[in-house]
């Protein structure tokens, strides 16, 4: 590459990595708008960010004893899962004097909108009701003495004339299939309720109604071969919350739920080491080539500058990613993972030269015998990140994420952008002074 086309080149990756390295970190105004930054749009969860904690404790009008605790605590945290939560805090507490039967459980969630109403549809008592009629104004219970709900699932969304409307089906047993076809199949129109708990009162909670609202709908032509398929408003989280009670019913003990509170981050210190670890790695890495590569140092800057903003973004660009501390483990993983790679490419290089080669036959041979080790390496790293997040959950789901997406990031590095900033930079200085710009050495020097 010709020296005049290295600067052009050069300059121009210079402007897009200033540009998103201001994206990365700093908040910026367009017009009358202000954007957040890559980071600053991170969805955490709250063991970075804080969260709600809400208590759930027994009421008065309780009339089960909780025989298991234990168990009772894994319900509540299935409960939680079913909702979307990965990562989370239950916690049992007892009156110390075993003469007073109060008991309590603290649930802490992440700062969302939806946390109050899946706290209520957690803590609902009692089983599946379904009421049933050909008037929305008349509904009777049916499917009283029979296992009802199958299976009940979230079916996803569809756009339809400016209405966003969310979907999700009943799969009846086959009792109850067979109760309900005497009276679904053979009416003009039907209407279905379902609750959770009571027929009425405070412990009881309104799952599904197709005889209320501004515009209700009959099931008639919904309901075949036992499996009921609706639209359900617009709010995808309360779909979510009916599929998991239409599943798991509610819970056999009646708790009042208190209003929540707002709880700070609980690893804040652990989050600062971390960043600053982070920090570190790149950083060392940079001088550590500087002192030891001397030019090459450079193109380590180059390299981390280029890549860091870009794995910074695929936390935003990939859908459903949450933040959390095994995230920030799995960034310090990737970033030693670049570092890695940059220190086997010139290893082999001054191996190379030292040997006798030129500097662009030391590159060339370089980047191929770097080759099928940074490829195992990053395929190796893919694999345990894909076999780590099927096989966990919580905050190591977190780590597998983020070192899934080092993984890619690696490779990108270490193929692509090292090998485009050797070619730009090598250009820029006199042949006869590359191998001291690189601090290479023969192997008798």
């Amino acid at each position: 590459m010709k020296k005049g086309k290295s600067i052009t080149l050069l300059s121009v990756l210079g402007v897009i990595m200033a540009v998103l390295i201001v994206l990365t970190f700093v908040r910026f105004p367009v017009g009358i708008k202000v954007y957040n930054s890559f980071v600053g749009a991170y969805d955490c969860d709250y063991d970075l960010a804080g969260g709600y904690a809400y208590t759930l404790t027994l009421s008065d009008s309780n009339e089960e004893e909780i025989v298991n605790k234990k168990d009772f605590l894994k319900t509540v945290s299935g409960r939680i899962e079913d909702l979307g939560y990965d990562l989370y805090s239950v916690k049992g507490f007892e009156n110390p004097d075993p003469s007073i039967t109060d008991y309590s459980v603290r649930i802490e969630l992440k700062k969302d909108s939806k946390v109050a109403a899946d706290i209520s549809a957690i803590a609902a008592y009692g089983k599946v009701r379904f009421f049933g009629g050909t008037s929305s104004s008349e509904l009777s219970e049916i499917l009283t003495d029979v296992n009802a709900v199958e299976k009940a699932s979230y079916l996803g969304s569809t756009y339809y004339e400016g209405t966003t409307y969310q979907n999700f089906s009943v799969k009846f047993t086959a009792d109850a299939k067979a109760e309900l076809d005497k009276v679904v199949l053979g009416a003009s129109s039907y209407y279905l309720k379902a609750i959770v708990g009571e027929e009425s009162g405070d412990f009881s909670t309104t799952v599904f109604d197709t005889s209320a609202g501004s515009s209700p709908f009959s099931i008639t032509n919904s309901y075949a071969n036992g499996t009921l398929s609706l639209s359900y408003g617009n709010d995808a989280d309360q779909v979510k919350r009916m599929v998991m009670l239409l599943n798991k019913g509610g819970i056999d003990y009646k708790f009042t739920v208190d209003d929540g509170a707002e709880i700070t981050s609980p690893y804040g210190n652990a989050t600062l080491g971390l960043i600053i670890a982070l920090a570190v790695v790149l950083v060392g890495t940079v001088v550590f080539f500087c002192v030891k590569g001397k030019g090459f140092g450079l193109i380590a800057l180059l390299n981390v500058l280029l890549i860091l903003p870009i794995y910074a973004f695929m936390f935003i660009a990939i859908p459903g990613i949450v933040v959390n501390l095994g995230t920030l483990v799995g960034m310090l993983a990737g970033a030693i993972l670049i570092a890695d790679g940059l220190f086997v490419f010139y290893k082999r290089l001054c191996e190379e030269y030292a040997n006798g080669k030129t500097v662009k036959a030391s590159v060339k041979t370089a980047f191929k015998r770097s080759l099928m080790p940074t490829l195992s390496v990053g395929v190796v790293s893919a694999a345990v990140s894909i076999l780590v997040f099927v096989l966990t959950k919580g905050v190591i789901k977190g780590f597998a994420i983020s070192f899934g997406i080092a993984a890619g990031a690696f490779l990108i590095a270490s193929l692509l952008f090292l090998r485009m900033f050797v070619a730009i930079v090598l250009p820029l200085v006199k042949t006869e002074n590359q191998d001291k710009f690189l601090n290479l050495k023969r192997e008798d020097e």
